[in-house]
């Protein structure tokens, strides 16, 4: 007896299977995940190299390290509330790219909160 399954008239090669392809949610996650992962590392060069406002220091401001955090932080957030949405509609259509995408997003989110504490512990 034989467990090969033969193609039913009708079925599509491959159904069940995510495609390829990202839909425009899918491209605005990863752009998202970018845009924190560049703030995030210029706060990282930022801090160590002592830039002006780049400190723990409340009297020591600087309108660039405020755009750079706030780059980060809100970057970061819409990554995940994007990457999330992306996740669930890649899954839903079968479009692989956008479960890859929204997979990088939240794992970004979190690679880039444990970075956070070890920074902050380190300084």
């Amino acid at each position: 007896m034989s467990t090969h399954r033969t193609e039913v008239e009708g079925d599509a090669p491959g159904a069940g299977r995510p495609s390829a392809g990202r839909s425009a949610l899918g491209s605005l996650a990863l752009a998202l995940t970018v845009i924190s992962v560049i703030g995030f590392v210029v706060l990282a060069i930022g801090s160590i190299a002592d830039w002006k406002g780049f400190s723990d220091d409340p009297d020591d401001t600087s309108t660039f390290a405020d755009v750079v955090w706030i780059t980060f932080s809100l970057g970061g957030l819409l990554a995940l509330i994007v990457g999330v949405i992306a996740w669930i509609r890649g899954r839903a259509r079968a479009l692989a790219d956008d479960i890859r995408a929204g997979k990088t997003a939240v794992g970004w989110v979190a690679v880039a909160i444990v970075l956070s504490f070890i920074f902050s512990a380190l300084d």
